[in-house]
């Protein structure tokens, strides 16, 4: 069973995929999602389950902070954090928050590490 298909079974509608920032292929990831799934309204369609465009960005602060929104904007996102990427350079919540004020996402407090 793939996992459309599992999620469906468990009753979901929707999901949103929030892979690490940093992770070395997540631009090639949201492409090759445009290149094989309809995109609108904010959302891919994939076998009926809406499937929304995240990231996980690690924080100075020892955590990760869940951003999801329109595609462009995560993918805005991710290469503006690309100085931020090694353990040594994370990000501050407080400038995080700060080049979050110009995208219209939601962003949540996952967990620390």
């Amino acid at each position: 069973m793939n996992k459309m298909q599992e999620a469906k079974r468990n009753g979901l509608s929707a999901l949103a995929i929030t892979e690490h920032f940093n992770a070395g292929n997540i631009i090639e990831f949201y492409d090759m999602l445009q290149q094989n799934f309809s995109y609108k309204e904010e959302y891919y369609l994939i076998e009926g389950i809406k499937v929304f465009c995240g990231l996980e960005i690690d924080v100075k602060e020892n955590g990760h902070f869940l951003v999801i929104g329109s595609r462009n904007d995560i993918m805005t996102i991710s290469r503006m954090l690309y100085p931020y990427h090694d353990k040594k350079a994370f990000i501050s919540v407080i400038d995080l928050l700060a080049l979050l004020t110009d995208f219209n996402v939601l962003k949540i407090g996952a967990h620390q590490v």
